[in-house]
């Protein structure tokens, strides 16, 4: 009745391959397949009768509702029994925690308790304790796992349904679930703790489960098949399945059915069978002992020590095995053989068994009903025909095979088959949901597989490789998605290397594996290219997970000890990516010139397209695919080229220079960004070089020219369009300097906005910039200034039409003519308006900020780069002649030279004898003010300049007032900036003249530094106006004429027909303080005006100089008289000097306060 599988045990059982099946009958793996599964529906059959006598007895126990007491109690019957504590070990814990962890993470949703969000709650919280058994090595027994979790799960359901709701029902409930995922975990993890006691006490907390193992209706259901007879293995889902995998017709399959199944009482087959099981062990272990090729033999492993553990597991698998068997089915014999069924079938226990027994409450056994009740001789008639079913079948025994009853001629062979099968029936379920979460397999083709592995003693590692391999097929078949060849790693991953240390593979599995993975390298690689090659439109994560794919292979040892370096198979996938980038660059050429029409637009086009699409490739690929492929530079390395190409053919085209300005810098910060992402993500050796000097250094001088021609009209904007308020009560400024300098800040912020890459060149810009502030500045001051003097000296309608007349005569006698209306005038106080001060402001504000933008430009950095490494200044020519440029702008203090004490000076400026320049004549004044400039070009060398101030008279000479010397040399004026020159005449008073050289210097201080002396010296001219303004007023309430007035000797042409007034020489203080009241009222309300509207500078300087007028004027009073020098004037009696000391004595405290 045995099979011989070899003549001898060094006969190899296909271990140098994965399995062949081209020469494997299907009929013989669905038999074989449906030994295995009708073995399984025995198996269950006996353990739901066994579970069903517990549940019995735990019923009787209980109340409807139990409690946590009664649970506990239960558990007490359960394994409170004599003999060995059911051990914890780390398989179980190990196992037991992926279950959980898939159920709570949704990914198994097989059983519909599993989305009872309280029982989630419940397995979360027993997580914590049972990874902490995971890690160290676990203590306790199966028992005390069942107890933390009865705890836990009362916990939450208390929390949810407080009392005086109860709980019972929901925590069987829960119970039955965790004993389910228990037993599963003991059965497939750790079946050598698979003892049938554990196993059936697991299945007595079942019973109130809604789905149990194998995916059964339930243990009353199983016990009413069994009571069916021969039709029980037909209808049990295992059968069915293989019945299915192999499509396998009704009666067809029925028949094999029963064959297998025999004809004897349901007790006597799970007899046979179970006896069928122990005498397959007993040979596995055998072939073991003695070497022989099946399961696996020493030279199927790398190493005697990798055999040796091989070995060691095996026969611990195999002993749990046999164990298993026998406690279930005690009246087996452990020392029976095939030669001796037949003291087996007489009846005749031995004394081995006695010690497998279960003992029940009553002390009788319990599996009595398992007891053969047919005679030794109907039994012994029984297993022959079984056993004639078995030989006569398809593969069945060959001469000299060692037979199995379970164990197919080729293991692998047919695992392959089957597991092809398997899959092939699963991806044509149209339901989804009946596969497993991680593999493409159905819940019932593993229970088929698992049933099958178990049986026919092939190693994890064949098993997991080989589904890969069989994914891998399919999936070039187009049947599975690379999805699942990504989830086939994954549980690859997950199993391969977890169950079993590499070092104990099977030569033959390691082979296989590294042919697989091979395979699944090309694969992943074709994957990869083909996403490359259309890199711009490739998502990142479908290229990581194709990636993850090669990353796994390449650190898989066995792949990375045959290829060492995964760079070998990245050189064709540069070339693709270079390729695609190339391909890429004319896509977006033809479309940025289908958009646009001319180069300019086009090139902006273009650019914006690449940066867009060059940012997105690196927020997408931030790292290099592999440590090797970067897209974004590759990208960039083949691109660029191109586009500077592009542009070095616009930038020499013969329109450029007619290019908008606004337009064409658009185009450069686009150019500078490309520029930036090559620098930092482009090849290491740069082969292309960004000319953005050559490109754009034209335009750049283009936009200096034309905002130097803009210029003129910002500033005369900024002036009309100001009213001359003051922009807030806090600033004390207008408009004006507001709009200026915005305008000003714009300019600079575009030339620092481009970054210009040559630091030299960026100098320039700056300095050629700096230069158009300075003339817009001196403009602002010009106008500022002319408005100013309007204002103070407006000109009436008749000298707005006179035409200009220079004789001298004629001005001598206009001045003569109007002499009486300008005392007149002068006699009149002039007060000022807040606008006035408003435009002084605006002069020190402008100041102010020109300092900041010095600061803000870094002047004094550019000017020393500029020294630094620009061209050396080219020396003078000589013989040159040099122009300068004089003002003669005011002298003060004059020495009076008619007898009303005044003159009517001018100035003449003579070089070498020759007169050179004449001032016009200012009339009745000590303190002129000319403000006319002159040219005068001189030979290289000093030149001495004699300044003569002059009396013009009408009749005679003119008197010489004074005069003074001066040298004009480029020594003194090479900086090209103003100077003013105070020259001290030799007979009184002084004389300023502001001189320059003309001629520039290409350097950014001496524009900011002649623009602050514009700005400072118009401020101090403006300061000076408002206090002659307000002289001659002064001079009008402190003269001659307000003495007599107060001695009442002032006299009309009338009066001399009268009696004169007798002459009084009493005056008091109190006279000469209501004599300055008009005065004092004058001070009052333009000091207010001016103290409240100008800057605390400018108003200190003013007061400072009205003081000092006044001082003047009453000087001019006394000392000519005084004084030993020659004067026209009368001398002051007692009476008039008191006036004045009076006056002075008044006016102290008054300045003082």
């Amino acid at each position: 009745m045995s099979r011989q599988l070899g003549g001898s045990s060094t006969l190899r059982r296909n271990v140098r391959g994965p399995g062949g099946h081209n020469a494997i009958e299907q009929s013989a793996v669905y038999e074989y397949a449906l030994r295995c599964a009708i073995l399984a529906a025995s198996e269950d059959a006996r353990n739901a009768a066994a579970a069903e006598a517990i549940s019995q007895r735990q019923k009787e126990k209980q109340e409807k509702h139990a409690t946590i007491n009664d649970v506990i109690g239960s558990l007490t019957d359960l394994f409170g029994d004599d003999g060995k504590p059911n051990k914890l070990t780390k398989e179980v814990c190990k196992g037991l925690n992926k279950r959980i962890d898939d159920i709570i993470k949704r990914r198994d949703t097989s059983n519909p308790a599993y989305q009872d969000q309280h029982l989630i709650n419940a397995l979360t919280q027993f997580q914590t304790p049972l990874m902490q058994s995971q890690k160290s090595k676990p203590t306790g027994t199966i028992n005390d796992l069942l107890l933390i979790f009865i705890k836990t799960s009362e916990h939450e359901l208390r929390r949810a349904y407080p009392p005086p709701q109860t709980t019972g029902d929901r925590l069987n409930a829960h119970l039955a679930v965790f004993a389910g995922l228990l037993k599963e975990t003991i059965i497939h993890d750790a079946p050598q703790s698979a003892s049938a006691e554990l196993v059936r006490a697991l299945e007595g907390f079942t019973l109130s489960s809604p789905k149990t193992a194998r995916s059964d209706p339930g243990p009353s259901q199983r016990r009413a098949n069994a009571q069916t007879g021969p039709t029980f293995f037909e209808n049990t889902p295992l059968v069915k399945t293989v019945k299915d995998l192999f499509q396998v017709p009704q009666e067809q399959h029925r028949e094999m059915v029963r064959r297998l199944q025999n004809v004897c009482t349901e007790q006597v087959r799970i007899w046979i069978l179970m006896n069928a099981l122990l005498v397959d062990i007993k040979k596995c272990i055998n072939n073991v002992n003695t070497k022989a090729s099946f399961p696996a033999s020493p030279n199927d492993f790398p190493t005697p020590q990798a055999y040796d553990n091989w070995k060691k597991r095996e026969v611990n698998q195999l002993q749990g095995l046999i164990k298993s068997v026998m406690a279930g089915n005690p009246q087996i014999s452990l020392t029976s053989t095939e030669t001796e069924v037949g003291s087996l079938l007489s009846g005749s226990r031995p004394q081995s068994m006695a010690m497998n027994r279960m003992p029940s409450d009553n002390g009788s056994d319990y599996r009595a009903s398992y007891s053969p009740s047919m005679s030794s001789t109907e039994m012994q008639d029984a297993f022959g025909r079984f056993e004639q079913e078995r030989v006569g079948s398809p593969g069945g025994t060959k001469p000299g095979e060692t037979s199995f009853t379970f164990i197919p001629p080729d293991p692998k062979g047919y695992y392959r088959v089957l597991l092809s099968k398997c899959i092939d029936h699963d991806i044509s379920i149209e339901s989804s949901e009946e596969r497993t979460k991680a593999t493409v397999l159905s819940k019932s083709s593993e229970e088929v597989l698992k049933e099958c592995f178990l049986r026919w003693r092939l190693s994890s590692p064949y098993r997991a490789v080989l589904y890969l391999d069989l994914v891998k097929q399919k999936y070039d078949a187009e049947q599975l998605s690379f999805e699942d060849l990504k989830d086939a790693m994954r549980t690859f991953d997950n199993k391969s290397f977890k169950e079993l240390d590499l070092a104990d593979w099977t030569i033959n599995d390691r082979e296989y594996l590294l042919r697989v993975f091979e395979q699944l390298n090309n694969a992943a690689l074709n994957q990869l290219a083909d996403a490359l090659a259309n890199y711009y439109r490739a998502k990142p994560e479908w290229m990581d997970e194709i990636i993850g794919v090669l990353e796994k292979i390449s650190e898989n040892p066995i792949f990375s000890h045959e290829h060492p370096d995964p760079a070998e198979y990245f050189g064709d996938l540069e070339i693709t990516v270079e390729g695609a980038a190339v391909t890429r660059w004319y896509d977006i050429d033809a479309t940025a010139s289908k958009d646009e029409k001319d180069d300019l637009s086009r090139l902006i086009a273009l650019a914006d397209k690449l940066i867009k699409e060059l940012e997105t490739l690196l927020k997408r690929f931030k790292a290099p695919i592999m440590s090797s492929i970067f897209i974004p530079g590759i990208a960039l390395t083949k691109q660029i080229p191109y586009f500077t190409l592009e542009m070095e053919n616009w930038a020499h085209s013969n329109n450029v220079r007619e290019a908008p300005i606004d337009s064409t810098f658009d185009l450069y910060h686009k150019v500078s960004r490309l520029k930036q992402m090559y620098l930092k993500h482009g090849p290491r050796q740069k082969a292309v070089n960004f000319k953005v000097e050559s490109w754009f250094m034209v335009h750049v001088g283009r936009w200096l020219k034309t905002t130097d021609s803009q210029t003129p009209e910002w500033v005369t904007n900024a002036i009309a369009q100001d009213k001359f308020k003051m922009e807030t009560e806090v600033t004390e400024y207008s408009s004006s300097v507001v709009d200026l300098f915005t305008v000003f800040h714009q300019t600079i912020d575009f030339i620092q906005s481009l970054n210009w890459p040559n630091a030299l060149q960026d100098a320039r810009f700056k300095t050629a910039l700096s230069k158009v502030i300075c003339k817009a500045l001196d403009q602002y001051c010009a106008t500022i200034e002319t408005l100013f003097m309007e204002d103070l000296f407006p000109k009436s309608a008749e000298q707005l039409e006179r035409p200009a007349i220079s004789s001298s005569w004629y001005n001598r006698a206009r001045t003569l003519y109007t002499a009486s209306d300008k005392e007149a005038l002068n006699a009149q106080p002039y007060y000022f308006t807040p606008e006035i001060c408003v435009k002084i402001n605006d002069i020190g504000a402008a100041r102010n900020r020109l300092d900041k933008l010095y600061k803000m430009m870094e002047v004094d950095e550019i000017a020393a780069l500029m020294r630094e490494q620009g061209p050396p200044v080219p020396e003078k020519m000589e013989n040159s002649r040099y122009l300068y440029s004089i003002k003669i702008v005011l002298a003060e203090d004059l020495r009076p030279m008619d007898n009303n004490g005044l003159s009517d000076p001018y100035v003449v400026l003579e070089v070498d004898g020759k007169t050179v320049a004449r001032t016009r004549t200012v009339y009745e004044t000590l303190n002129p003010r000319w403000d006319q400039v002159f040219d005068i070009s001189l030979d290289d060398g000093a030149v001495e300049v004699l300044a003569m101030v002059n009396d013009e008279d009408v009749l005679g000479a003119d008197e010489d007032c004074g005069g003074a010397w001066f040298k004009l040399s480029p020594k003194y004026f090479d900086d090209y900036q103003t100077h003013e020159v105070w020259l001290t005449l030799d007979t009184q008073g002084k004389l300023l003249l502001r001189i320059s050289m003309e001629g520039e210097k290409d350097d950014i201080q001496f524009w900011f530094g002649k623009a602050f002396r514009s700005l400072k010296r118009t401020e101090d001219d403006m300061a000076r106006t408002i206090v002659e303004k307000m002289s001659a007023y002064i001079r009008h309430c402190l003269s001659m004429k307000t003495i007599a007035k107060i001695l009442g000797r002032d006299r009309k042409f009338s009066d001399f027909f009268m009696k004169p007034a007798p002459k009084t020489n009493d005056v008091s203080l109190q006279d000469c303080d209501e004599s300055l009241a008009p005065l004092l009222d004058f001070f009052e309300t333009n000091l207010k005006t001016l103290n409240d509207n100008l800057s605390d500078s400018v108003m200190q300087l003013v007061v400072l100089k009205v003081w000092k007028e006044v001082l003047v004027t009453l000087e001019n009073l006394m000392v000519p008289p005084l004084s030993d020098q020659p004067s026209n004037m009368k001398k002051l009696d007692p009476t008039e000097l008191q006036i004045v000391l009076n006056w002075l004595e008044v006016l102290i405290p008054y300045y003082h306060s």
